[in-house]
């Protein structure tokens, strides 16, 4: 690929619109309408560049200016470690400088073979608690169905709900009648073919995340994320039990 040095160094941002307002989840507040995005551009002496997500700061990385490509990069390692602040960026430049797609570049560092051209598959992620000016639970769980049905129809076939609410937003027991009721109503709306994913963003404990597995054991979940903090006793035991 050559051995270009680095020569500039951008930081910018990338603002994005959501098709509509996401509200909070079970740890923060309302997100809002508007996305932006933390962007990193690194630039060649031999005019190439590469660009990716970065929260890197000035002073950070600075000290890369100036460097060979192959200090901070390597087929066989992929990026330095020193430079993970980075990553996103430095794999597109090699990626360029190497013409080759950076999902095959990464798959060589892990000694894998993948098919080409690669297909990623993508869900609906905005299935926020939209629903909390609602004192009604089945009117809150029809308000997120009616969210699932319209991206189900801008072409979506699996979406990530959030789920949580009585950890922060609403009493502990009504929080979980709603997270249920929702994701029931979720799966009545985007049918049985779609996949259906839950985001908990550890609001749960062991035993809510039990008696919500138990309650929405017929909605068929493709998985929970983040129920409950890292914790390998508790992992266990709650593996164990799905078992």
């Amino acid at each position: 690929m050559g051995n270009p040095r680095i020569i500039r160094i951008e930081r910018g941002e990338l603002e994005g619109v959501r098709p509509r307002k996401a509200g909070c989840n079970a740890r923060l507040g309302e997100h809002g309408l508007t996305v932006r995005v933390p962007l990193v551009r690194l630039l060649t002496d031999d005019g190439v560049s590469g660009f990716g997500f970065s929260r890197v700061t000035r002073e950070q990385v600075e000290p890369l200016l100036g460097a060979l490509v192959d200090e901070v990069f390597s087929l066989q390692r992929g990026v330095d470690a020193a430079w993970k602040v980075v990553e996103y960026p430095l794999w597109d430049l090699a990626g360029k400088l190497m013409r080759l797609p950076v999902y095959v570049m990464a798959a060589a560092v892990a000694g894998r073979a993948v098919a080409t051209p690669l297909r990623v598959p993508c869900y609906d992620t905005s299935l926020y608690f939209d629903d909390l000016h609602l004192a009604d639970t089945t009117a809150a769980a029809a308000l997120i169905a009616d969210e699932a049905r319209a991206g189900y129809e801008r072409g979506h076939l699996a979406f990530k709900i959030k789920i949580g609410r009585g950890a922060r937003h609403l009493p502990l027991e009504e929080g979980m009648r709603r997270d249920i009721a929702v994701v029931r109503a979720v799966r009545s709306a985007v049918g049985a073919a779609a996949t259906i994913m839950v985001d908990a963003n550890n609001g749960f404990n062991l035993n809510l995340t039990k008696r919500f597995l138990a309650e929405t054991a017929e909605c068929r979940l493709y998985w929970i994320e983040e129920p409950f903090h890292e914790d390998g006793v508790l992992y266990r035991d709650l593996k164990e039990w799905m078992r």
